[in-house]
């Protein structure tokens, strides 16, 4: 009868480690998807910066033109504006990216010793 214990105990153990594995794995899974939106993203943002830049370009060779130097500053602070924000959503992917491959070594860790 003194065996009952450890039969519950190990059983509850795998229990919790399949309810964790879902949880985690589920938690993965979102967190991919996530990355591949942010990624669209980054890809469309750093598109219309590129047009944006060469649009720059072709403003600042128009000389004397108080409409093209307001025109020029509004690119200039949109452009900064647009890249400050895919700056940002590429640090929400590589910190997204270390946060998964903690998941998963803790998954293989937790397979592996429990």
């Amino acid at each position: 009868m003194a065996q009952f214990p450890k039969v519950a105990i190990s059983a509850q153990s795998n229990l919790l480690k399949d309810i964790m594995n879902t949880l985690l794995v589920n938690d993965m899974n979102s967190d991919f998807k996530v990355i591949r939106e942010i990624h669209a993203e980054v890809i469309e943002l750093t598109r219309r910066c590129k047009v944006r830049g060469e649009q720059i370009k072709q403003l600042e060779s128009v000389v004397g033109s108080s409409l093209a130097t307001e025109c020029l500053q509004l690119l200039r602070d949109i452009q900064d504006e647009k890249l400050e924000k895919n700056r940002t959503l590429l640090k929400l992917i590589s910190e997204t990216l270390i946060k998964v491959l903690k998941t998963i070594s803790f998954v293989a860790k937790m397979r592996k010793n429990y």
